[in-house]
């Protein structure tokens, strides 16, 4: 798995991902402004589905990347059974399972990047680049926590 983060889960990174998580329409915009620095020109970006099964906030992220570079094209493409989040799992003392994701479509070939605020048990990630092993999950921040 191919992975860009901005920073360690800890402090303004955590912060930042936690406000992205919430939809706070500010830490959206903020954190756009990371991603749209680091992409390539004419970069592909697939938002990962939420736990309740499609993309939500990651899609807002996207669509906010989108004003920032619009040469990036947005491919909402990837869905999931709904499921227990990942965090609650963690919560319960439980190993995170792998959600059951699908392609809804096509997805992008070249320069192709997963997007999510973070990765920290890499359940999510796993299961997305599994569908996507030509693509690099790009994530505001990563935690120790596997």
């Amino acid at each position: 798995m191919k992975i860009v983060s901005f920073g360690r889960y800890a402090g303004v990174m955590r912060e930042l991902a936690h406000a992205v998580k919430e939809g706070d329409e500010e830490g959206i915009r903020y954190a756009a402004r990371y991603y749209a620095a680091a992409l390539p020109e004419n970069a592909a970006i697939v938002p990962m589905p939420s736990h309740m099964g499609r993309a939500t906030t990651i899609l807002a992220l996207a669509d906010a990347i989108r004003d920032e570079r619009p040469d990036v094209k947005v491919c909402d493409c990837l869905a999931c059974e709904p499921h227990m989040s990942s965090y609650a799992q963690k919560q319960l003392g439980w190993t995170p399972e792998p959600p059951r994701m699908r392609l809804l479509s096509r997805p992008p070939r070249r320069r192709a990047f997963i997007i999510d605020n973070c990765a920290c048990s890499f359940a999510t990630a796993g299961a997305a680049t599994a569908l996507m092993p030509f693509a690099t999950l790009m994530v505001l921040a990563v935690s120790n926590w596997r």
